[in-house]
Parts: C-alpha cells; structure tokens; sequence
C-alpha cells in the first residue's frame, strides 16, 4: 500500500510545480544577432538560383519591415567575382527572423575561400555583443557519379613515376576498379570505393586487404593493397590515394598516386 501512496504523492508534486510554473516574457532590449550559429560551409551548384540563406533575428517583433545591414569583413579571403549579397534584406513586420541571401558563382568560386559578414544594423535594434558575426567556407560542388570516373588516367606515383590505369566498374555502386596499381601490370585489379558521405571530403574507403590482391611477388608471394586511404575530387577526376602494399614477410613504405582522368 505504501508504494502506491509513494507514487500517488509524487505524481501529485509533480502536477502542483507544473501549476506553480508561469510563462517567462521577455522584457530586455531589442537586441538584433545571427540566429542560426556564425560558421557554415556553401557547397555552390551549378544550377540556377544556388543559394546559401543567413537568419538574422531580433528579440523583439516591430509593426513595420526592418532593414538589414551587413559588411564585408576584410578578413574574407573570397573575392567579389565569388558571390553576390541578395537585395532584399528585411526582417519583415510582425517577423522576428529575415535572411541574407548569398549567391555563389559556381564557375568562380575557389574552394576553401571564405566570406565573414559583420552584422552593422536592423532598423529600430541594437546589434547584440554575441553572434554578430558570421564566417561561410565556399566550396565548388560536384556531385559524385561512378560512371564519370570509369577511364584511361594518368597515374603519377611519387618517387617512381607516371604511368597508365584504366578503371572500370565495381559490383557496388561507388566502387571501382584500377588496372596497374603501383605500375605492376596493366591486368592487375585493385578495389576502391569513392565514399561522398561528407560533401566537403569526399574520401577513398578500401575492401579488407585480403579481398584487394594485387600481385605475386617474386620474391615474397602474395602481395595485397593495405591501410589504403585518400580523397577524390568530383568536378576535375582526380583520385588522391595513399597505401601500402602488403606480404606475408612485412609491408612495403606507403606509396602514394596521384590519378588524373585523360
């Protein structure tokens, strides 16, 4: 009987707090500030009307539209030829959140290059001490499509030399398969899956090493591509990527080959 009392007496606290709790009103200044963090990164498309949207917010809502302002910081790295502001920059009536638009130009844009804004006024607030800045990353983004990178490349391996691959098409849709790894022979197949989870780094995964078999050695058997990694680029076709190749005895110092479509 006391356990169903206990429980009956703490549901009964918790219904009288909730009770007792009253609506808080804000009653501060009319601060203006960037709602939605200060740092982001603009992945510019090739297609018409890209666009990255910036909030910009005040506490308090006013009975007619309210001009934003914004500056460029001198601290931006991106030039004007990058992008372009939007026009129309307003927190409109009753509103409490407006928008900078920012225009990218996809042909342009230099990945990595940043634009910072600088919050500089709204119509009737004080712009607040925090979040009154805000930093973007521009990026040229290419979406990944396998088939773009099936062909001849030209594989540049450090310290060795330049040399041909060829890929083609792997069982999964983001694999794919390069002839002549590491220059041994124009029939070797090596597996590469081109991972494009991360929009800012699209990465190189790689298969167990004992399902990527590159080669028998003369003088050390069974060779296999290990600890593989990388990156790739999907606006140039250019495959970035970085291994060792492994035998029974050790494995060999890291090779790394750079693969330029022709």
């Amino acid at each position: 009987m006391k356990k169903y009392l206990f429980i009956l007496s703490i549901f009964s606290l918790f219904l009288t707090s909730c009770d007792e709790q009253e609506p808080e009103i804000y009653n501060g200044p009319d601060l203006a500030y960037f709602t939605d963090g200060t740092v982001a990164n603009y992945y510019v498309q090739d297609v018409d009307g890209s666009s990255f949207d910036i909030e910009v917010g005040v506490t308090v809502a006013s009975d007619t539209d309210r001009t934003i302002t914004v500056s460029i910081d001198p601290a931006s790295t991106a030039d004007a030829s990058q992008f372009t502001i939007g026009n129309t920059m307003v927190i409109p009536a009753g509103e409490y959140i407006g928008t900078v638009q920012v225009f990218g130009s996809y042909e342009d844009v230099v990945s990595g290059s940043t634009l910072i804004l600088n919050l500089e006024d709204v119509t009737g607030s004080e712009v607040a001490t925090f979040d009154n800045t805000f930093s973007m990353t521009f990026y040229q983004f290419c979406p990944f499509v396998r088939d773009e990178f099936l062909g001849v490349y030209e594989a540049d391996e450090e310290d060795f030399g330049v040399y041909e691959s060829v890929a083609t098409a792997g069982e999964a849709d983001n694999e794919i398969i390069l002839s002549n790894v590491w220059g041994v022979s124009p029939t070797t197949s090596t597996r590469v899956f081109l991972n494009d989870n991360n929009p800012s780094n699209f990465v190189l995964d790689f298969p167990p090493y004992l399902e990527n078999y590159l080669f028998d050695h003369p003088t050390y058997g069974p060779a296999y591509i290990y600890n593989g990694y990388g990156t790739f680029d999907a606006c140039e076709k250019v495959i970035d990527m970085y291994f060792q190749v492994r035998v029974d005895a050790g494995v060999f110092p890291e090779t790394h080959i750079t693969f330029t479509k022709l």
